[in-house]
């Protein structure tokens, strides 16, 4: 309460000067007026009486002074007193403040700009209940190169009935569909997933309008429904509210709307649209095999289960899934990835905290300029400091005027700063590339706003103090000797000056020599030959319905026609369809394990594992692979001919040395 009532004492003297300039006047000359009465009793005149009362108080400047220190008024004071002088003082030199606050807004924009991508990305906490708890279970094999592979069905299995470790366990399935909301709508291709039970509840996730998934859902008698993002709500629908009495087209298949999830809640965040998954739809080898690596997985940990606990059973289960399993399993495990770092890979992590570095040493190398040029500053105002020493001013005071036009310098570099940041932040989530997660949140939200705070009080003590301190210390009588026809700057700033341009220079060569490397790296990662051609190269993804392709036979025409009628448009070499493109373009990859033909399972002999594509005729002659022997396929390498592959030569080599 005491300390309460002294700012409000304080408050109040700011903004009620006269009328306390008043009372502390008329309590002096009462306490005058008693000393007055007791030497009139004595015997003086009221007029050596009142000379005297004046004389034993110390004069009434110096009383009023030290009311006014009682009532805690003269740091306000003085303070706002200084803050008028270092805006009149910044005035008379529009030129030195207009190139110090420019300087610092660009270093504080950018260092802005990438901490608010540093944040969306790395620090901003997800949009789920408890995200800490949640985990994403991978497939490993650290002989093969996988860290983070999808699971089989099968684990996934397993996994559901640890309870003591997992609060629950859900799969899905990455897909695309043609949406339409209407019979005359033009479709329009979406990102979607087919989720398993408990998906939404693991997440935490609930819908702003209608339910998400039930288990009947679940059921292949039951009705096809679906879940729709808010963006598509809005976009396809037109922000209805009777959305849950529409249908969608999906592949030209009526789905019911049951829900709408609320906007910026849901991972995958390019998933537009969610559909129940249905296991039961699915082959026994989908169900059943530990080899089929074609599910995603999410979890979350049970109250007081660390993702060290649930990494060791994961770990165990795998680990006698490859006992029971050996010919599918080799080499094979499990493991629990954090979902944010799941998210973000490790190369984008260390990238953004490279760029995060590199512009904070970028903002430390004007901060040390600054610095510079308030030295210099502080040289030509040698005079007016050792005229303010001389009359009286103590060094403190000084350096608090001087960081006081310091403040003033990074309040207006700060919030130019933030001008700039802003559109700096936009030209970062346009130019970032297609994978990078929570772009969207990349934004000038509070989080950026308290950096440029902070970086702007940061730079005041990066560049302010020093110049402050060394302004103050000067001797008034060197200063006005210094400022004199023919003198020069105190040997101690000039040293000063001097050792500011060596660690600026130290920066910028560190900063320089950094620059090199990524820049020498990057251009080798864009000369490199990936081993095909992606020069006029284009590709596309196409996903079938299955209600207009039922059976095998039905893709694989549509494929044939498609590669045929795209090689006999005008400007076209060739044309070839992939299950997976090279270079990690996408698709579907496969992988097995192969064994000479005639030679009996490990551990008797060595298998040797490869990944492996389901391509037509012409795929090497559109990607410009070579062919070193033999040939590739033919449009006679059919389902009814005798099975043939092609290979490359590592495989080669290794299997047929």
């Amino acid at each position: 309460m005491r300390s309460v009532r002294r700012f409000l004492v304080v408050l109040f003297g700011l903004f009620g000067r006269p009328r306390l300039e008043r009372e502390m006047a008329e309590e002096l000359e009462s306490h005058i007026q008693m000393h007055v009465d007791d030497a009139v009793r004595a015997g003086m005149t009221p007029e050596d009486a009142r000379r005297d009362a004046v004389r034993r108080l110390g004069g009434m400047d110096v009383t009023k002074e030290a009311v006014r220190d009682r009532r805690r008024l003269p740091f306000f004071e003085t303070a706002w007193q200084d803050l008028r002088f270092a805006g009149r003082s910044l005035a008379k030199n529009p030129g030195f403040a207009a190139v110090t606050i420019a300087t610092l807004a660009l270093g504080i924009g950018a260092t802005v700009a990438i901490f608010s991508a540093v944040y969306a990305v790395l620090l901003a906490p997800l949009p789920y209940p408890s995200p800490d708890a949640l985990v994403v279970p991978v497939s490993t094999n650290a002989a093969r190169g996988f860290d983070r592979a999808s699971v089989p069905y099968a684990d996934y299995l397993d996994w559901r009935e640890q309870r003591d470790i997992f609060a629950g366990v859900a799969v899905w399935q990455p897909t695309a569909v043609d949406v339409a909301a209407g019979g005359t709508a033009m479709p329009e291709r979406v990102e979607a997933a087919e989720v398993g039970q408990a998906f939404f509840d693991v997440l935490g996730v609930r819908p702003m309008v209608g339910r998400t998934f039930a288990a009947a859902d679940h059921d292949v008698t039951g009705a096809r429904v679906a879940v729709v993002s808010h963006g598509l709500w809005q976009r396809t629908l037109g922000g209805v509210p009777d959305v849950l009495d529409r249908d969608l087209r999906l592949g030209g298949v009526p789905v019911r709307i049951v829900g709408v999830l609320p906007p910026d809640s849901m991972w995958p965040a390019e998933q537009q649209i969610w559909l129940p998954m249905r296991p039961a739809e699915f082959g026994e080898d989908v169900r059943s095999r530990r080899d089929n690596f074609i599910f995603q997985a999410v979890a979350r940990l049970a109250p007081g289960v660390t993702i060290e606990a649930g990494r060791t059973r994961v770990a165990a289960i795998a680990a006698r899934v490859a006992r029971d399993h050996p010919e599918s399993r080799k080499s094979w495990s499990s493991s629990l990835v954090p979902m944010r770092d799941y998210f973000v890979e490790r190369e984008l992590r260390d990238a953004l905290l490279v760029l995060l570095t590199a512009v904070g040493v970028v903002l430390l190398i004007v901060c040390v300029n600054i610095a510079n040029l308030l030295l210099a500053r502080g040289t030509s105002r040698g005079r007016e400091l050792a005229v303010r020493t001389a009359l009286g001013a103590s060094r403190p005071r000084l350096v608090r005027q001087l960081l006081i036009e310091s403040l003033l310098l990074a309040a207006a570099g700060g919030a130019l700063g933030v001008a700039v940041g802003a559109p700096l932040i936009g030209a970062l989530r346009r130019l970032a590339p297609d994978g990078v997660p929570f772009v969207a949140a990349m934004t000038l939200n509070l989080p950026a706003l308290a950096a440029a705070a902070a970086l702007g009080l940061g730079s005041v003590v990066l560049f302010g103090i020093v110049p402050a301190v060394a302004g103050s210390r000067q001797s008034p009588v060197a200063a006005m000797r210094e400022g004199s026809a023919g003198t020069g700057a105190a040997t101690a700033t000039v040293r000063l000056r001097d050792a500011l341009v060596v660690a600026e220079m130290a920066m910028a060569v560190v900063l320089m020599v950094c620059a090199g490397l990524l820049i020498r790296s990057f251009t080798k990662i864009v000369n490199r030959d990936p081993g095909v051609a992606v020069d006029r190269v284009l590709a596309a993804r196409v996903s079938l319905p299955e209600a207009r392709y039922p059976k095998d036979d039905d893709a694989i025409r549509f494929f044939e026609r498609l590669t045929g009628d795209l090689a006999a448009q005008p400007g076209i070499a060739s044309a070839s369809a992939t299950s997976y493109l090279p270079a990690g373009g996408g698709g579907f990859g496969l992988g097995r394990v192969f064994l000479k033909e005639g030679q009996p399972e490990p551990p008797a002999t060595t298998d040797y594992d490869g990944n492996w594509n389901v391509v037509t005729p012409d795929y090497f002659r559109t990607l410009g692979i070579p062919l070193v022997r033999g040939r590739t396929f033919t449009d006679r390498d059919t389902a009814s001919s005798p099975p043939v592959i092609v290979v490359n030569e590592t495989f080669a080599r290794r299997m047929f040395p």
